[in-house]
């Protein structure tokens, strides 16, 4: 049996606008979750009805693979360490984030406080910002990180071997897994999604952006049969998709760089340009992506900065 063939996956709920997650079973010894979905009563009860359906339960779980530390892909390692005390794995740059989302989420937004306030949002969406932060906590809870990993492990079963393949960009510690012919990808790969991070640079600091371009054109080198990403249906062809992605970027750049012709706008603004009107939950990703633009933009001389009043303008 082919390493897809060990591969189920249940579709678990999250309260979020994203909608629902993909949780992973590898059928093969020990029985391993990519991925658990948030700590909510329903994402809870889906993934035991999901488990039974290929005749598991919680207490069968013997490792749990986390692909990075958002809580709608960790926040139920806790509640299921309690039943099976599962190997907890991921990799070291999430390490903290997922052992105490609260405290590390919370430390990460005020080194980006300054940042945040000189795109020019305002202070009351600041706020919302902030209460948002302490919901997502309220999806996961304290745990341990069993085993801290690095790019280039190996994570092994009965019959077989999984790389590690570390991918930042979308979080500081995002990872990916090559199982056979397939590749796990979490967030570092989705479907009819322009290439997106939020504060997650592989050194804790940037957004990020340009790491996930360079993580998504390293997973392409992969030659994988099929991509289980973190939400939506499987696809196939990982190195046209790549491309569809890389397009997508490069036309948000043009876009961005028009808007930046003959006026100078700060990242609010530009994002308001970009987007439209946008839910609280929305905004956190939209001003990522476009502060991940910038980022870019600067660090080539494509675009200028300029500070006043504390606000940060770009403009060509």
């Amino acid at each position: 049996m082919g390493a897809e063939g060990n591969v189920h996956r249940i579709v678990v709920p999250t309260p979020l606008p994203l909608g629902s997650t993909n949780v992973y079973v590898i059928d093969a010894k020990p029985i391993t979750l990519i991925d658990t979905g948030p700590d909510t009563d329903t994402t809870l009860m889906d993934l035991k009805a999901g488990l039974s359906d290929i005749d598991l339960g919680f207490k069968d779980i013997e490792r749990i693979v986390l692909t990075h530390g958002h809580v709608d892909h960790c926040g139920l390692v806790c509640e299921l360490s309690k039943v099976s005390d599962p190997e907890i794995l991921a990799h070291e740059q999430d390490k903290d984030i997922i052992e105490d989302f609260g405290a590390a989420s919370s430390e990460r937004f005020e080194q980006c406080k300054e940042l945040l306030e000189s795109t020019g949002v305002p202070s009351q969406t600041l706020q919302v910002l902030r209460e948002f932060m302490e919901f997502l906590g309220s999806l996961t809870h304290i745990c341990t990180v069993t085993n801290a990993l690095k790019d280039g492990d190996k994570i092994d079963f009965e019959n077989d071997q999984m790389d590690v393949i570390y991918t930042p960009g979308h979080s500081s510690g995002s990872a990916c897994y090559k199982y056979g012919d397939v590749i796990f990808s979490g967030d570092s790969l989705l479907i009819e999604n322009s290439p997106c991070s939020v504060y997650g640079g592989a050194d804790k600091k940037s957004m990020g952006l340009d790491d996930f371009l360079d993580s998504m054109r390293k997973l392409s080198k992969y030659g994988a049969k099929l991509v289980y990403p973190g939400h939506g249906d499987p696809f196939e062809d990982i190195e046209e998709h790549v491309k569809i992605m890389q397009k997508a970027y490069e036309a948000r750049r043009d876009t961005i760089t028009g808007y930046l012709e003959g006026e100078g706008l700060t990242a609010f603004e530009l994002m308001n340009r970009l987007f439209g009107n946008m839910s609280i939950e929305q905004v956190l990703m939209g001003l990522g992506e476009t502060l991940g633009h910038l980022e870019i933009l600067v660090e080539e001389k494509a675009v200028k900065t300029e500070e006043r009043d504390g606000l940060v303008y770009y403009r060509i």
